[in-house]
């Protein structure tokens, strides 16, 4: 028989997930809900934005939906990528992104610091357009652009109108890189 104790002792350092599932070709309304460095299970340093999806023209999310956007801080365009992405959320000088300051308040590093504010990237708005474009190794990358959207002054898209975006099965096997790193961008 399991005791209590041991039971309880499984789920005291438990983490909390998040969604793990990421936008796919498409145009997004989404609110932010958290951003965070993180690292991967093995080891490597990556950032993530979660969000909630306010409207979209792919209907494999509707509105309410989680969604993801992970980015490899590891490799050559992962910092610039997060630099863009500060720079195109908030609308502040490429400088100011980049700075150290802006940086940690955008993505709070939990794991180092579990007593780290939350993000003050929580509640806003943007506008994501996501598409897909083949890898070299056969796979399908998709690539995220981001623009500042605030719901109190800017007119949201009207997604009925828009095309919809095919909903694909993908059955794609996603190869592992030689680090054995599941995202091998």
């Amino acid at each position: 028989m399991v005791s209590n104790e041991y039971i309880a002792q499984l789920f005291a350092n438990a983490s909390v997930k998040t969604s793990s599932r990421y936008f796919e070709a498409g145009v997004y309304h989404i609110k932010i809900d958290g951003a965070k460095i993180f690292s991967n299970r093995q080891g490597r340093p990556r950032a993530s934005v979660d969000c909630t999806v306010v409207g979209s023209n792919n209907p494999s999310f509707p509105p309410t939906s989680q969604v993801s956007w992970v980015v490899s801080l590891d490799n050559d365009s992962g910092p610039s990528s997060i630099v863009t992405f500060i720079h195109d959320v908030t609308g502040c000088s490429p400088q100011e992104a980049s700075s150290a300051q802006v940086l940690n308040k955008f993505f709070p590093n939990i794991a180092a610091n579990p007593n780290a504010a939350p993000s003050i990237a929580i509640g806003l708005h943007a506008l994501v357009h996501a598409f897909e474009k083949p890898t070299k190794s056969g796979g399908i990358y998709t690539k995220c652009s981001w623009k500042k959207f605030d719901p109190a002054q800017d007119e949201a898209p009207d997604f009925a109108a828009m095309p919809q975006v095919e909903s694909v099965d993908k059955e794609i096997e996603e190869p592992e890189s030689e680090s054995g790193d599941p995202i091998p961008f």
